[in-house]
C-alpha cells in the first residue's frame, strides 16, 4: 500500500461527524492532522530497528532512568508541556521490547515497537500505544534526548510523510542531485533513504530545502556534511535511493503535527486493558 492516497473526507467534515470520537474531542488542528494520519501512506521498505533513531548529536547524551523510579504521567506531563522536540527510547525487559518515539514540540511524530511476537513493522500510532503501555513496567529502561528541529522534521518524513514514486533509471548520485535540487527550490522538508550494496541504510535529511545532515544506521554516527553522502554513493555504484516528503501544511498554523502522548495513553489503555 505504499502509494499515496488522497484523503477521502476533508478535516472539517471528520471534525463535524461527532461518531469520531478523537476527532470530536481534539480541537481543529489535531482533527486536520488525525485526517491526514488516518489516510497517510504506510512506507515500511526500511527495516524498523529502533536504532533507525539517531541518538544525541549534541555533548549532552540524554538522561537514562528506570521508569519505576520516575512517574509516567509525570514524564508524559513533561514532555508535552515541555514541548520537548527529540527522541525517547525505551527497553523493556520483561517483555523483550525496544521502542523509540520521535517527539516534535511534544508530539510524536514517528515511533518504532519492535519485540519478537511482532515480526512486522507498526504504523506510528500503534508502535506508540505499544511503548506507552511497556512504560508501565517499572522495570522498563528509558533515554531521553533532544535533537535539532530540523532533523527531526525531516526525519517525520520517513513515518509520516509520503513516499516518492520512482520511474527513472537514474543512479544513486543522479538521483540525489535530482531530487536535491526539487526539495530545494520547491522549499520542502523531506528524509532521503539510501539502500547500500552491501545492506546498509543511510538517511539524510532535508529542511525547507536545506540539506541538514546524514545519519549512517549501521555505525550509529551522524555527518553534517554531504560530502559524506557523495562519497558514500560514489563509493558504491548500487546505491538506492527513495525520498519520504512531509507535506507543507503539517508544519503550519492550522495543524497540529503529530500523536498526542496522553491521548494515545488514554487509547492504549481501553485496547488493552490488562496492560493498564
Amino acid at each position: 500500500s505504499g502509494k499515496y492516497k488522497a484523503p477521502t473526507t476533508t478535516w472539517q467534515e471528520q471534525f463535524d461527524n461527532p461518531a469520531s470520537a478523537a476527532a470530536h474531542e481534539a480541537s481543529e488542528q489535531e482533527a486536520a492532522f488525525a485526517v491526514w494520519a488516518l489516510n497517510e501512506p504506510v512506507n515500511f521498505k526500511l527495516r524498523r530497528a529502533i536504532d533507525l533513531i539517531l541518538p544525541s548529536i549534541a555533548e549532552d547524551k540524554g538522561a537514562n532512568m528506570r521508569i519505576g523510579d520516575e512517574d509516567l504521567e509525570w514524564l508524559i506531563t513533561d514532555l508535552e508541556g515541555g514541548m520537548r522536540t527529540g527522541c525517547v527510547k525505551a527497553f523493556c525487559e520483561p517483555r523483550k521490547s525496544r521502542s523509540a518515539v520521535l517527539l516534535y514540540k511534544g508530539r510524536a511524530v514517528g515511533c518504532i515497537y519492535g519485540n519478537k511476537t511482532l515480526p512486522e513493522p507498526q504504523p506510528t500510532e500503534p508502535s506508540l500505544q505499544m511503548m506507552l503501555n511497556d512504560l508501565t513496567e517499572p522495570d522498563t529502561q528509558i533515554l531521553v534526548y533532544d535533537l535539532p528541529e530540523e532533523v527531526t522534521l525531516a526525519m517525520s518524513a520517513l513515518f509520516l510523510g509520503y513516499p516518492v514514486e520512482r520511474n527513472d533509471d537514474l543512479d544513486g548520485r543522479s538521483y540525489l542531485d535530482y531530487i536535491g535540487s526539487w526539495l530545494h527550490q520547491k522549499e520542502q522538508t523531506a528524509c532521503l533513504a539510501i539502500s547500500t550494496s552491501a545492506g546498509g541504510t543511510c538517511l539524510a535529511f532535508v529542511y525547507k530545502g536545506n540539506y541538514a545532515g546524514a545519519f549512517y544506521v549501521e555505525d550509529q554516527t551522524y555527518a553534517p556534511d554531504i560530502s559524506f553522502v557523495y562519497e558514500l554513493l560514489g563509493n558504491d555504484r548500487g546505491a538506492n535511493v527513495s525520498a519520504s516528503i512531509l507535506p507543507p501544511e503539517m508544519t503550519s498554523s492550522a495543524v497540529r503535527f503529530g500523536f498526542s502522548l496522553s491521548m494515545a495513553r488514554k487509547n492504549g489503555a481501553t485496547i488493552n486493558p490488562s496492560f493498564s
